[in-house]
């Protein structure tokens, strides 16, 4: 069973890469014979670019090996076709959904936001239209009232 993953931070490209074969021995919780074997036949049958790089190997030698990224990880546990790769792929699809929850209530946040003041600018106009709606309809209610007094008070003169 392997014990730790080997890799490396590349300053150039600003990201780690990680021993493809000590990923798969975790992922497949095998020795690193299996997990070697098992990665040649993947990367043959998915096709799966990796980069070389010299990194130590078991016998304390450097050596060029196949290293992966983070996105090449997730890209290899969601092509294995190994039921163990189940429990990860589960797994990175819970992370994922909560991440992507988080992400959107983060991007709606702002929205929801503009949307209340769009709201209550929407309100300040209606309360101020309804407003000069009363004072109009109380001017012409009191013109009229103005307009009859004057009317009758003409017609009691008379």
């Amino acid at each position: 069973m392997m014990k730790n993953i080997r890799g490396i931070y590349d300053k150039t490209h600003n990201k780690y890469w990680f021993l493809a074969r000590d990923i798969m021995a975790l992922i497949l919780r095998c020795d690193e014979k299996k997990a070697r074997n098992y990665w040649k036949y993947l990367k043959r049958k998915e096709k799966i670019n990796t980069v070389l790089i010299k990194m130590p190997c078991s016998d304390a030698k450097f050596r060029y090996s196949d290293v992966v990224d983070i996105d090449q990880i997730v890209e290899i546990i969601m092509k294995m076709p190994s039921p163990k790769a189940v429990s990860w792929r589960l797994e990175l699809l819970e992370k994922g959904k909560k991440w992507l929850v988080q992400f959107l209530a983060d991007k709606t946040k702002p929205c929801i936001e503009m949307l209340k003041q769009k709201f209550k600018k929407m309100t300040m106009i209606i309360t101020k239209i309804e407003k000069e709606y009363i004072l109009t309809k109380n001017k012409v209610y009191r013109d009229n009232i103005i307009l009859f007094k004057s009317k009758t008070e003409g017609a009691n003169s008379a």
